[in-house]
């Protein structure tokens, strides 16, 4: 019998002796407890408990009916799972409410049933007033403990070997899965899914089959159908079709079409089409489809469409004010603050803030000072060189 304390050694021993059992008895999922279509019932909702260390299915079951009320008093009952999945009332004694005039869970007394000489998996306290004639939403009390990582549904053959532990059945081979409303039919070989919805996908939806996914984080990867992906945060790569693919970050790499992309920031590369794309900071690459694109920094090449660009800064080759993007240009570096934004040459260095910004003509470097006034061009083609300001030999710079 595991560890209990009796009622008569403070209110709410059932609190008590619920923490104390919690590693043997908790629920995995579902089981929620509400009013039943007659009067003085409950309804308890299909799903999964731990059961003396074991997992038990729990059907769903309606009407379980509760006790007549008491003429004068009210009381609180406790709804809970027997090892069989069954749903069971624990009837409590009816004395007057302490403190006087509360009701419900403003109460210590009356006390519900301490539950100390049973094994059960507590569900619900339900409260019932003298003389009442139903139950309602209100009256209920969720008293559901969900189990830990650690104990739902761990194959034990799993741990003595040197495979990977699975955590919920049925998947394919060489995994590790954790977490609640896991919706992938069936995880990819040598992969990872750890958190609620996480997807590591065996399915390409076309009846083939991915694998070597790592996903981490709510909803990462979830519907992706890409091969090599690692997804780590909220929703990374979530809708991803692109191959080796790593997203990290809130959103990173959501809607991805692109293969050959690597995506750091929150929403780096989302919904970004272009293959061969490094991004790095919030909203880098987002909305690209520039092939072999480097951004890093806060919309960096963030809509823009020139293939071989590499863009560093605030705003560096971002594509946001032109009447038809597609025409920016092809094989430009831009470092600096809005650096190559909005531009339509191709060939381009430029270095400073807003260096290259709006360029039409192609092959140039360009260099400005902070404010952006530009100080130096160069055509790359000829050689020609126009400098603003004077140069003075052995100057000191």
């Amino acid at each position: 019998m595991p560890y209990s304390t009796n009622d008569l050694e403070g209110t709410q021993a059932l609190d008590q002796n619920q923490l104390a059992r919690r590693l043997q008895f908790s629920v995995a999922e579902g089981c929620a407890v509400s009013p039943g279509t007659n009067d003085l019932t409950v309804e308890v909702e299909a799903g999964e408990v731990i059961f003396d260390g074991a997992s038990v299915s729990v059907s769903a079951q309606d009407n379980v009916a509760l006790a007549s009320p008491d003429s004068a008093d009210p009381r609180k009952d406790v709804v809970y799972v027997d090892g069989n999945g069954d749903a069971q009332i624990a009837t409590g004694t009816p004395e007057p409410a302490q403190p006087a005039g509360q009701i419900r869970r403003d109460t210590y007394r009356p006390a519900p049933p301490d539950l100390a000489a049973m094994n059960a998996v507590v569900l619900a306290e339900v409260w019932i007033s003298a003389q009442t004639t139903d139950v309602a939403a209100a009256d209920i009390f969720d008293r559901r403990l969900f189990a830990d990582a650690a104990f739902r549904n761990v194959e034990s053959e799993s741990l003595s070997t040197d495979e990977s532990v699975t955590v919920t059945t049925g998947e394919a081979t060489d995994t590790l899965h954790y977490g609640s409303d896991q919706d992938r039919p069936n995880a990819g070989n040598n992969s990872v899914a750890i958190g609620i919805g996480a997807r590591a996908n065996g399915d390409d939806g076309s009846g083939g089959t991915i694998g070597n996914h790592t996903a981490i984080g709510y909803q990462a990867a979830q519907n992706n159908t890409g091969n090599n992906v690692t997804a780590t945060g909220y929703q990374a790569a979530r809708n991803n079709t692109g191959a080796n693919v790593t997203a990290t970050g809130h959103w990173a790499a959501q809607n991805n079409t692109g293969n050959q992309v690597t995506a750091s920031g929150h929403w780096a590369a989302q919904n970004n089409t272009g293959a061969q794309v490094t991004a790095s900071g919030r909203a880098a690459a987002q909305d690209n489809t520039g092939l072999g694109v480097t951004a890093s920094g806060y919309l960096a090449a963030q809509n823009n469409t020139g293939n071989q660009v590499t863009a560093s800064g605030y705003q560096a080759a971002r594509g946001d004010g032109l009447a038809d993007p597609t025409t920016m240009g092809d094989d430009n570096i831009g470092i600096g603050d809005s650096a190559i934004r909005n531009n339509q040459a191709s060939g381009l260095i430029a270095i400073g803030q807003d260096a290259g910004i709006n360029a039409q003509t192609d092959d140039q470097l360009i260099i400005t000072q902070r404010d952006g006034t530009r100080r130096m061009v160069m055509d790359l083609t000829t050689g020609d060189l126009s400098i603003t300001g004077s140069l003075n030999e052995n100057a000191t710079l």
